[in-house]
């Protein structure tokens, strides 16, 4: 099966959700800024309550930029990448899969992809930033083809059947 798409930034924030960080991350993270809230409030009931502002928007400010840096980089690299500027053909088959971007090509065997994240509609590999619909179901492949094209349908990828 051959899948052809131009990445757009989407992807890349598809692809950065999909490899999220874990639970327990997430929650030191608010626990730290309950922590500085908390901090911020003491200090304006102190009679500090300039210093509880300034721990307040500290606080505010890096809760905002850990949501939003990561967003960022992944916008600015794709802007950045050469190999992201134009239509990606990606050919999947029994031995593995055949990406050529245009400033290269690429050959993997399944057995180079360790990690995945697969949900609902799309199978994402850890080695690729762009996330592929890869059917995990057995089957014939005309069938296999046929259910992956209804899921890509009315995204900016198309799928050539071989």
């Amino acid at each position: 099966m051959e899948i052809r798409f131009k990445p757009t930034e989407d992807d890349g924030l598809n692809a950065m959700r999909a490899s999220s960080t874990p639970s327990w991350a997430m929650f030191l993270f608010v626990l730290l800024l309950a922590l500085l809230f908390l901090v911020g409030i003491y200090l304006i009931n102190h009679d500090l309550p300039v210093a509880g502002w300034l721990w307040l928007a500290l606080s505010a400010v890096i809760g905002i930029a850990v949501y939003e840096v990561p967003r960022i980089q992944v916008r600015r690299s794709l802007r950045k990448s050469p190999s992201a500027q134009g239509e990606i053909v990606r050919v999947l088959d029994g031995e593995g899969t055949v990406t050529t971007f245009p400033t290269g090509e690429s050959r993997l065997n399944w057995r180079a992809y360790t990690k995945y994240k697969e949900t609902g509609s799309n199978f994402s590999t850890v080695r690729l930033a762009i996330s592929v619909y890869v059917d995990s179901e057995k089957g014939d492949d005309a069938a296999r083809d046929r259910r992956i094209a209804r899921r890509v349908e009315g995204s900016n990828y198309s799928v050539v059947s071989r």
